[in-house]
């Protein structure tokens, strides 16, 4: 797989200290039936032995490294460095690809429309420690679109970013530590359209990372509110106050009654969510 030509997809995948989740997020890329895939790793200097599963990985990797970066920002931004692929697609080293056809569905989904816009996406299913589906995420861009300017309406660890993006609107900006992945889309989509692919799950992404902490989600909604600032002067809506508010009402519960208490109330209501 190390080395491929003329390739479709690249794959990125930005790790800190991650071992113990790495290798099932490397096998679910490996595991891919379609070929035409590239695979980058940048790890920021771990010490808990990713290095040395990147060293045992090496031949399955178009390019990787491990040293000290700025950020999220950073290492993605290493990464386009060496990308060649057509359409570029980040994970973290905690999730995985749903099953073994999904870059093939991907590719048909592609090769099936024209005039595609630059960034096309998947749902994508929150998982517990033992993969059981806590919920999942991805709307029709119709929905999506209405929220853009107020959260992540897009599931990240789901989107394909066509190349052309990065030759239009650079690189993603070191400022946004936490959502520099929104403020860049937002530069897309604040005029332009996404599209779902119907019916296609992407990615496991697992709860207990960054995503599941609400210190990461205050910080990632001020990103939100601050790229919106940049791009739009209407400034973010009322719902991105309610979306505050909650995180703000789920990290007192964290101080209050600890971290464990917090994640259980959180995966209840995304339980009760999911079946409304």
């Amino acid at each position: 797989m190390k080395v491929i030509n003329n390739m479709t997809f690249t794959l990125i995948i930005a790790v800190k200290n991650g071992a113990s989740t790495l290798q099932r997020c490397i096998d679910s890329v490996l595991a891919q039936s379609y070929s035409s895939i590239e695979l980058i790793i940048i790890d920021a200097d771990s010490d808990d032995g990713t290095k040395e599963l990147l060293r045992l990985n090496d031949h399955n990797i178009a390019y990787w490294e491990s040293k000290p970066d700025r950020g999220i920002a950073h290492a993605w931004n290493k990464a386009l460095k060496h990308a060649k692929g057509e359409w570029l697609c980040f994970l973290g080293a905690d999730d995985y690809f749903w099953d073994s056809a999904v870059i093939d569905n991907v590719h048909y989904f592609i090769q099936s429309h024209e005039d595609l816009p630059s960034v096309i996406y998947g749902k994508v299913n929150v998982v517990d420690a033992e993969d059981a589906v806590l919920g999942t995420y991805g709307d029709e861009w119709s929905v999506a679109q209405k929220h853009i300017l107020d959260s992540m309406s897009l599931p990240h660890q789901g989107v394909f970013h066509h190349r052309s993006l990065f030759l239009q609107h650079g690189e993603f900006d070191e400022i946004y530590k936490v959502g520099p992945d929104y403020e860049f889309l937002l530069r897309e989509l604040i005029d332009g359209d996404a599209i779902l692919i119907p019916s296609l799950i992407v990615t496991g992404m697992q709860q207990g990372g960054l995503s599941s902490d609400p210190h990461f989600a205050l910080h990632a909604l001020k990103d939100i509110r601050n790229a919106v600032n940049k791009h739009n002067t209407g400034g973010v809506s009322l719902n991105w106050y309610v979306i505050y508010i909650r995180a703000l009402i789920r990290r007192g519960i964290e101080i209050v009654l600890g971290d464990n208490a917090a994640r259980i109330i959180t995966s209840f209501y995304r339980k009760i969510k999911t079946r409304q």
